[in-house]
């Protein structure tokens, strides 16, 4: 690194603004530029340390939850961070944070989407210009996809496919075409605490079919049968799954907010 003391310093300070109400994020920007100074480095250092603590997590979600082909997200990375040596910092902040909070939260996955992402980033701050979308063209419909669709309509439900990979599975649905598939299936693999890596969707004959790359939160893969019991429970409005995620959320909340004490 051409800069490890800033790089040393933001690793200390980038998650000094929990504890507060806001988002720590921007809570430790203000912060962090106070210490810098305090430590005794310039203005110009100062202001990249506030900036790597601002965007520490930046790269990883910007990566793993957007479409690196369309400029929109090169942009969102170029507009936050002024010069290559501020994104040189952060993408090496990004992985250290990561590596420290457990081997879930960095993998082989999410380590080429930032690297990709950083190195078109770099591109267009080194004066290229951003890449234009390709032109997306589906790929033919496979046998597989056919035949997967054909059951679906004689079951006249869902038919569901889930298959082990590397670092997750892919989930192949094949749906009757009707309103609500496309948020009762995210739901769903919500519930089952499945992140979404990639998805996409197509009609074939009346059928939806979706593919998904999806890789579990923690703990093992849940059981084809028991995703499509779900489904259709979700379908057809027997399973609520927006008042199932809220009840979680406000349960983690509630076990956050009785252990976290008020700073000093």
């Amino acid at each position: 690194m051409a800069r490890p003391d800033l790089l040393l310093v933001a690793a200390l300070l980038h998650d000094i603004g929990k504890g507060g109400d806001g988002d720590h994020s921007v809570e430790g920007e203000a912060i962090a530029r106070d210490v810098a100074r305090r430590i005794g480095f310039g203005a110009e250092d100062a202001a990249v340390l506030a900036a790597l603590v601002r965007h520490h997590l930046l790269l990883v979600e910007t990566a793993t939850r957007r479409d690196l082909d369309d400029p929109a997200t090169v942009r969102a990375v170029t507009d936050a961070v002024a010069d290559a040596g501020t994104l040189e910092l952060l993408h090496a902040l990004t992985e250290a944070d990561a590596l420290a909070t457990g081997p879930a939260a960095w993998s082989a996955w999410r380590a080429s989407l930032v690297a990709e992402l950083v190195r078109r980033a770099g591109a267009v701050l080194a004066g290229e210009p951003v890449a234009e979308r390709p032109s997306a063209f589906p790929a033919p419909v496979t046998g597989e996809q056919r035949a997967l669709a054909v059951e679906a309509c004689d079951a006249g439900g869902p038919v569901v496919r889930l298959f082990p990979r590397d670092e997750g599975a892919e989930l192949l649905l094949a749906v009757p075409d009707q309103p609500g598939v496309l948020p009762a299936a995210a739901g769903v693999l919500a519930l089952h605490r499945l992140a979404v890596r990639a998805a996409d969707v197509r009609a074939v004959g009346g059928v939806l079919l979706l593919r998904w790359r999806v890789a579990t939160e923690y703990g093992e893969l849940p059981e084809a049968a028991r995703l499509r019991s779900d489904l259709v429970r979700a379908l057809d409005g027997s399973l609520d799954v927006g008042g199932r995620l809220a009840e979680r959320e406000a349960a983690y909340a509630g076990r956050r907010r009785a252990s976290c004490p008020r700073p000093r």
